[in-house]
């Protein structure tokens, strides 16, 4: 039987200030915190996952906070590594787990005396794209390679693991995806277009069409909203402009500039979506890194910070987020998240601190 999780709040040093940017919250650990970070909302709570080194023993824990950003508690994994969080059906918090064995562990951050036996499954390498009904699903793709996506289902009854199932999932890989309803919609490069495509949750291609973008100067675009018989909506960039496309169901396209800054834009590395027209992002560009909130298609804060900088600059508002300067500075996000409420929070760790980890909470600002 599965002993529960203890509270190790006593392993870090938090110290939090609040302002009218919202709160600022410093974690310190007696080593070097790692840098997997993934923070999550589940009960009208947040929870990140980070780990460090005491007296050089590796440690897994979990962080519970409030929508304000203070910290309820501070959980030390016991049973593997390398967690990735979920939400299962029930609405708690799981995680996947590495074991010794090079096998996974899938198991709920609370009540796990009441698991009984446990049963090991074959490692996937994933992240976890959402949760619908009684199915848990995550994603993996092969970022070096062309082998095809694939997905992981995690099938619950009863609040327990029912089943779990491995699907292929046909060419173009290196799919985005988003879960609408009862349906899996992605998007992917193929011959120079988009191919949008519909999946339901057994694997089976329901729909699928090409978008027709070889005029236009897109490095790329990950789905906010996907439909075939109503307008979607992507965000996008290319060279050192962000912006959205509006794609209606013959696929016309309409694009919005959002974000034009003196640098180039290299990836989209998050997207939380609040609703259908509201949503965070985080981007990194040459020398830079940031993240925007978009409300109702309008640009309403972007802060972005540069190397060798200790602070992130809001670039409409000019406000300043600083951080410990350290010299010489390289602060990377780490993880966002939004809450049901209008709040995010964004995860930063500065490359010249390895023991040091920080966490912004805002809430979103009305647009005008």
């Amino acid at each position: 039987m599965l002993n529960e999780l203890q509270d190790v709040s006593g392993l870090l040093r938090i110290d939090r200030e609040f302002n009218t940017l919202g709160a600022y919250i410093k974690i310190i650990a007696n080593g070097k915190i790692g840098r997997n970070n993934q923070i999550i909302f589940a009960n009208n709570h947040f929870y990140l996952s980070l780990n460090t080194y005491l007296d050089g023993k590796y440690l897994n824990l979990y962080l519970e906070l409030d929508s304000a950003g203070n910290i309820i508690k501070v959980l030390k994994e016991t049973e593997g590594m390398l967690p990735t969080l979920f939400i299962a059906p029930n609405s708690t918090v799981w995680c996947t787990l590495d074991d010794i064995e090079d096998k996974e562990l899938i198991l709920p951050l609370s009540k796990r005396q009441e698991i009984g036996s446990v049963k090991k499954y074959r490692p996937f390498v994933g992240e976890w794209l959402g949760t619908f009904n009684d199915i848990a699903l995550f994603h993996s793709y092969d970022s070096f390679g062309n082998k095809p996506d694939q997905l992981m289902k995690l099938e619950f009854k009863d609040n327990f693991i029912k089943k779990c199932e491995i699907l292929k999932i046909d060419k173009p890989q290196k799919n985005k995806m988003i879960i609408q309803q009862e349906y899996i919609q992605m998007i992917a490069w193929d011959k120079g277009n988009l191919l949008h495509r519909k999946m339901d949750l057994k694997g089976n291609m329901i729909q699928e069409r090409t978008i027709y973008v070889d005029d236009m100067e897109l490095n790329d675009v990950v789905g906010v909203k996907l439909c075939f018989d109503d307008e979607s909506t992507l965000i996008g960039f290319n060279d050192n402009t962000l912006f959205i496309l509006f794609i209606n169901s013959i696929g016309r396209i309409t694009r919005k500039n959002l974000i034009e800054l003196e640098a180039t834009f290299y990836n989209i590395l998050g997207l939380k979506i609040i609703d259908a027209e509201n949503y965070l992002v985080s981007f990194v560009g040459e020398a830079f890194n940031g993240w925007a909130l978009i409300k109702n298609n309008i640009l309403a804060e972007c802060f972005v910070g540069y190397e060798g900088n200790s602070f992130y600059k809001e670039i409409i508002s000019d406000n300043i987020i600083e951080f410990p300067i350290r010299g010489n500075d390289k602060l990377i996000i780490s993880g966002i998240c939004v809450n049901k409420s209008d709040g995010y929070q964004v995860v930063i760790y500065n490359q010249k601190e390895e023991k040091e980890l920080y966490i912004i909470s805002r809430n979103l600002l009305p647009v005008n």
